[in-house]
């Protein structure tokens, strides 16, 4: 890490270095409270509490560009106004495909990660996780199915897969680097260490049986939803993409069941494959008269958490060290299903992707270099901080310490506008005008659609404690594209 040195200010430099520092420490600690305050706008109808918190970070470079267009683009999405997030989240990706393309180590990446040790990873750039990269193309694909843009859609769940890609090679490169850091004190820094098995062990056993943070299946049932949306032509495309969802999640009742109605529509081999592969009997009754329409249902239910702080004392060096970092205390509960009732009967939304286990997963992954980073720093900082006091007199000693004092909170930053789970429910419909009337916990609501044989339907919901919207969209054979349903009333409010 090599030698750090103080350098001394005169009284009014170190007046505007407290300055700066306490404002830094300020903006860190209203995330939280700006979130808060989007959420009540939503809530009643107003997105101008969303662009006051995110949009002035939106629209200009700065750590948290990235996090802001994200926000903001959520804002939009849950709003029900797809043209508006589809602009965010299109930036949202040119911004971190630009983060991408930088080389893992440069004299900039070097910069931002010596400035980290001095103070703190929350004023470092955030460039996303590999679960929010993905779950922002995602809920684009929905924007743009909302639009009636079926090809653009596809795109983006194209997207999606890249950035899984990219993803596990990053992973690769990370855990290859965290293997080459030698420098003392470091050795402390491991999640077997006691101290921090002690605070992280729920932690850790919540997310044993999850494979990585950015890998969800809801993103390939949606692809392989899409590509059947197309008729015929993308039934060869939606069996790929269900069976990329069934090897994620082989026990969702929503997956197993597109992955048989995708094979009973090939026939053949596939059928017979599926069937084995689901343990399904040849002679199972087919459930009920074959469809004339498709319908599904996507539930965004509920917010993920927060995450929040936890203090560990750690040794380095013969010295103790007092060190703050992000856990998740409160993994939520799960949600309840919808009940969703057509004139060929009654059923329910089945979990297909817990985004909570993702967020913990991804701060699973990062911890050994958090720990890394933290201890080195503090390490880093108590060097200074002894120089300072000893060499540099009154203001400087006073600077040193607010900067430790104001840089020690964990870096929470995350992307609180994405649902905690997607749900999702499928079935064949008979053709004609359709009534479809969800039923969530405290509210009930009438969809209207227009069916024709071969039209693919998605009725899209988003639902959380003070809030909930519902919108669908119905293609027609073949790829064309049928007029939107109308919102229920009490969804419409004022939001654009």
């Amino acid at each position: 890490m090599g030698r750090f040195r103080f350098v001394p200010l005169a009284h009014g430099g170190a007046r505007l270095l407290l300055a700066g520092l306490l404002a830094l420490a300020l903006a860190a600690a209203d995330q939280p409270r700006a979130f808060r305050a989007a959420l009540d706008g939503l809530r009643a109808g107003r997105l101008g509490p969303a662009e006051r918190a995110f949009g002035k970070d939106a629209s200009r470079p700065g750590a948290n560009r990235l996090l802001a267009l994200y926000e903001l683009g959520g804002f939009y999405h849950l709003a029900g106004n797809p043209g508006k997030s589809i602009e965010l989240f299109n930036t949202a990706d040119a911004v971190a495909r630009a983060y991408e393309g930088r080389a893992v180590i440069s004299a900039e990446a070097a910069g931002r990660a010596t400035g980290a040790l001095l103070v703190n990873d929350s004023v470092t750039r955030y460039e996303g996780f590999g679960y929010d990269k993905v779950m922002s193309r995602t809920l684009n694909a929905l924007n743009y199915m909302l639009a009636g843009d079926l090809e653009g859609a596809l795109v983006e769940v194209r997207k999606a897969e890249e950035y899984q890609r990219l993803e596990r090679e990053r992973r690769q490169r990370e855990v290859q680097q965290a293997a080459r850091i030698q420098e003392p004190g470091a050795e402390s820094a491991r999640l077997d260490n006691p101290a921090v098995a002690a605070r992280y062990g729920r932690m850790l056993d919540y997310v044993k049986n999850v494979r990585n943070s950015f890998e969800n299946a809801f993103t390939y049932y949606l692809a392989s939803q899409l590509y059947l949306a197309r008729g015929e032509a993308g039934l060869d495309d939606a069996m790929v993409e269900i069976r990329r969802a069934f090897e994620l999640a082989p026990q969702a009742p929503g997956v197993r069941a597109a992955y048989l109605e995708i094979a009973r529509r090939q026939g053949g081999p596939a059928l017979d494959e599926a069937r084995a592969r689901l343990r399904v009997a040849e002679d199972a009754p087919e459930p009920g008269p074959g469809p004339s329409g498709s319908l599904v249902i996507c539930y965004e239910a509920g917010l993920v958490p927060q995450m929040e702080e936890v203090r560990l004392s750690l040794y380095a060096n013969d010295k103790l060290y007092n060190l703050a970092f992000p856990i998740y205390n409160d993994f939520g509960s799960p949600q309840e299903p919808l009940g969703v009732q057509t004139a060929r009967g009654g059923l329910l939304t089945s979990r297909i992707l817990d985004t909570r286990t993702l967020a913990v997963k991804s701060l699973q992954e990062r911890m050994p270099g958090i720990l890394v980073r933290g201890l080195l720093g503090a390490i880093a900082k108590g060097a200074l901080q002894q120089e300072a006091e000893e060499k540099y007199g009154f203001f400087a000693g006073l600077a040193s310490k607010v900067a430790s004092l104001a840089f020690s909170s964990a870096d929470r930053r995350s992307w609180l506008s994405l649902p905690a789970e997607v749900q999702v429910a499928q079935r064949g419909v008979d053709p004609g005008p359709s009534v479809v009337t969800l039923r969530g916990p405290g509210w009930r609501e009438t969809v209207n659609l227009d069916i024709s044989p071969g039209s693919h339907s998605f009725i899209l919901v988003r639902a959380f404690p003070g809030f909930r919207r519902v919108d669908a969209r119905t293609f027609r054979p073949e790829g064309g594209e049928a007029a939107a349903a109308a919102p229920p009333a009490a969804a419409q409010a004022d939001l654009p």
